[in-house]
């Protein structure tokens, strides 16, 4: 299953270097030329075990780019990056874009979201990657519960292979030991699903980003942990709020 139209020329924004991960045989299966691929932080080492991933991948003529901003600190910079973003926008002129899930898992990557956001007036998806700050046990690779239906690409048994070994390029983060990781806590947790089962989307539809993503209960108890107060304090209610009104934009009727 193809998650968007091949028509359209789809641009996914990934905060680092092995984000791309959650959608890599989904946006593989695409025409190059209609792919866009835009990471916010790399280094040179990062920028290579990403780029050696996308050639294994058929998605070596891409458009690509790479950000430089500071891994860990993009809650500060939003607006400086919605910028950066928009001139990327300006050179491929992409139908979608595809955003990191606002699910309160890494300030970078919900940065990134609302940043992307921002930059861009046009229909937006957002896959998941893990939440929530503070949990002694990440959910991974499934949607926080706020939020519209996903649609899902559901990988085979080969694919399921090749992602664990695509892992193995991303010597510098030990990703392919958190894969096995909670590929086996998947097998005992409902609510958490292997990163190698699926791919997914859904449209971006929140109302709000001053409040976490999540139901009442964990909204009153990830709203009191410090990296969602920070968070909240170092992106600023304006950019927040211009977010939200893009949202309302493109919501279906």
């Amino acid at each position: 299953m193809s998650l968007w139209p091949e028509s359209e020329r789809v641009l996914a924004v990934f905060p680092h270097p092995d984000d791309e991960m959650p959608l890599i045989f989904s946006l593989g299966q695409r025409d190059p030329a209609r792919t866009a691929l835009v990471w916010l932080h790399s280094t040179r080492r990062r920028r290579a075990e990403s780029l050696s991933v996308l050639t294994a991948q058929g998605l070596g003529d891409a458009f690509v780019r790479f950000g430089e901003f500071p891994d860990g600190r993009m809650a500060r910079g939003v607006g400086e990056m919605a910028d950066w973003l928009r001139e990327v926008g300006e050179s491929f002129r992409p139908d979608r874009v595809v955003l990191p899930a606002f699910e309160q898992g890494h300030m970078d990557h919900d940065s990134g979201h609302v940043a992307g956001r921002l930059a861009f007036d046009i229909p937006a998806d957002e896959y998941p990657l893990y939440h929530a700050y503070g949990d002694r046990l990440l959910t991974v690779n499934t949607f926080a519960p706020i939020g519209g239906p996903e649609r899902r690409r559901i990988l085979t048994a080969r694919e399921r292979r090749r992602k664990r070994w695509l892992l193995r390029a991303y010597r510098s983060q030990r990703v392919a030991l958190h894969g096995d990781l909670f590929h086996a806590l998947s097998l005992v947790r409902v609510r958490s699903q292997s990163p190698f089962r699926q791919e997914s989307v859904r449209a971006v539809t929140h109302a709000s980003y001053d409040l976490p993503a999540h139901r009442s209960v964990r909204v009153a108890q990830i709203s009191l942990r410090p990296a969602w107060r920070a968070w909240l304090s170092a992106v600023p209610e304006e950019l927040r709020a211009s977010a939200a009104m893009a949202n309302l934009r493109f919501q279906r009727p």
